[in-house]
């Protein structure tokens, strides 16, 4: 859903398009970042929690100064359908390892796993 709302959006010229398919991917990016959200806050202790998530904020925040000069190289390099291109495989492979291995890899973790 998230590959082709931004596909179609990319691809037409009619404002209401883009309107219909962006409302999907702002609703489907919701659902998924709730349902990450919730589950990352299982794998930290109590007293962890805050720095896991002061982490992912940074990370998320990086790759959003990151992504747009790397999604710019990509178009200058690769065309200007690269960076859809990328995103919409990243899309794939997140939809496939939620879909097969999110559940033995990140619900079942604990801090001791680690060590």
């Amino acid at each position: 859903m998230l590959g082709i709302g931004r596909y179609i959006a990319f691809h037409t010229d009619h404002l209401v398009v883009v309107y219909a398919a962006f409302l999907f991917i702002i609703n489907a990016l919701g659902i998924l970042n709730t349902v990450i959200t919730a589950d990352t806050g299982t794998i930290a202790s109590k007293n962890e929690i805050g720095k896991l998530f002061g982490i992912l904020q940074a990370s998320e925040s990086a790759a959003g100064m990151v992504g747009p000069v790397l999604g710019g190289t990509i178009s200058h390099y690769l065309g200007k359908d690269a960076p859809l291109l990328a995103v919409v495989g990243i899309y794939t492979f997140l939809f496939f390892f939620m879909s097969w291995g999110y559940d033995g890899l990140v619900l079942y973790i604990t801090p001791q796993d680690f060590f």
